[in-house]
């Protein structure tokens, strides 16, 4: 979803080893474990593909729930129920339908007129669990992150983190680019060479 398209209305230590997942292709995975350095699940580039950098816990409620264990921004995650998601951050502004979906927008951070400038548009499942996560618009306190990377980091950061993009489209917001990682469900949009939008959903590329 482009982000012209959107803004139309839109610890405690672990005790056993972190799991590492490895990507090399969709559906094939080979498993390895690593010190448990990192604080909660995120993606790293690895070769032509990416890994799941996340705790045994993190892998067994994933597993469980059958959902991807890092397709999470910040507190939020795909297959999140929406009862949860609201109970963070309240109920939508509003609703829009697009692309076979409708997408419920949250507004998170409003400029002195009022005006939504940091928005979160999340489509659910019949079963009312998260399958699509937006995050647009500027960059504000909350600062959640996807893969180490939030809104207003700047291209080369993108780049330091998951490398180059798999493909790459003009958006019909001027000045905008989407970075596209197909056949993993997650992209970003780039304006003015800084990260203006990043999508994580279940299933389908973006």
């Amino acid at each position: 979803m482009s982000t012209a398209f959107a803004k139309a209305r839109l610890g405690s230590s672990l005790a056993t080893a972190a799991a590492l997942l490895v990507f090399g292709a969709p559906g094939a995975h080979a498993t390895q474990f690593v010190k448990p350095s990192d604080p909660m699940p995120h993606y790293e580039r690895v070769g032509s593909g990416f890994a799941c950098h996340q705790s045994a816990d993190d892998y067994r409620a994933a597993e469980k729930a059958q959902r991807d264990a890092c397709l999470r921004l910040g507190q939020l995650y795909v297959g999140m129920s929406r009862h949860d998601l609201e109970g963070m951050i309240g109920e939508p502004v509003t609703s829009v339908f697009g692309k076979g979906r409708t997408y419920f927008d949250y507004v998170l951070q409003s400029d002195m007129d009022g005006n939504a400038v940091t928005y979160l548009l999340v489509a659910y499942t019949p079963g009312d669990m998260t399958s699509v996560l937006q995050l647009t618009g500027a960059a504000w306190p909350g600062a959640w992150r996807f893969a180490g990377l939030t809104l207003g980091d700047s291209e080369s950061a993108l780049q330091q983190r998951l490398g180059e993009a798999l493909a790459y489209e003009t958006s019909d917001e001027a000045g905008t680019i989407e970075w596209s990682y197909t056949p993993w469900t997650f992209s970003f949009e780039i304006h003015d060479r800084v990260i203006s939008s990043i999508r994580l959903s279940e299933g389908d590329p973006p």
